[in-house]
Parts: structure tokens; sequence; C-alpha cells
């Protein structure tokens, strides 16, 4: 697992993030070197490829195939895969209050 403090902040009209990550080690778990994506249930049919590294969801959510997001994962570990950063919300359920 690892902890992440961040700051955010824009630079022109982009929004950017400035991240240390101080890595912390897991037990039965390969390193994040050798193995930074791995796949998370998020119930028994649904699965999505997270980043170990940053803590984050990389890819949309894969339905009852644990073997197709476990290929997946092991595309990204190979420096192969697109990640697309976006699929968080929507994965992970959330509700987003109005803004104004």
């Amino acid at each position: 697992m690892s902890t992440v403090k961040d700051k955010i902040f824009y630079a022109g009209d982009q929004l950017k993030a400035e991240i240390d990550v101080f890595i912390t080690r897991e037990r039965d778990a390969p390193s994040i070197k050798k193995c930074r994506y791995a796949a998370l249930p998020l119930d028994t049919k649904r699965y999505v490829v997270y980043d170990r590294l940053l803590s984050r969801i990389v890819n949309g959510v894969f339905f009852g195939d644990l073997e197709c997001v476990l290929e997946v994962a092991r595309l990204y570990n190979q420096g192969e895969g697109r990640e697309d950063m976006s699929p968080n919300g929507l994965a992970l359920g959330l509700i987003y209050p109005e803004t104004e």
C-alpha cells in the first residue's frame, strides 16, 4: 500500500498535481516495481485495473471475466496499457453533490 500526499494547482488552464509517494511493504504481494498494476474486485462479478503506485483505477469496469482484467493488468505492467485515468468515479459508483 502507498500513502499519497498531494498538492493540486492550475498551470494555465490545466489542473496539475504534485504527488509524493511513500511505499510501504505489503504481505504476500509482488513489489510495485515489478507489478504496479493489478486487478481490483469491486464485487463478485466486476473488476477494474488498479494502479498500486498512485492508488487509482486506470481502466473501466470488466464484468465477470477475471482472466481478461488480469491480462490487461499484465499489459500495463509491460508498458503496453493505455491509462485512461477517467473511470474512477463511474467504477466506484460515486454520487456527486450539485455544484454551483
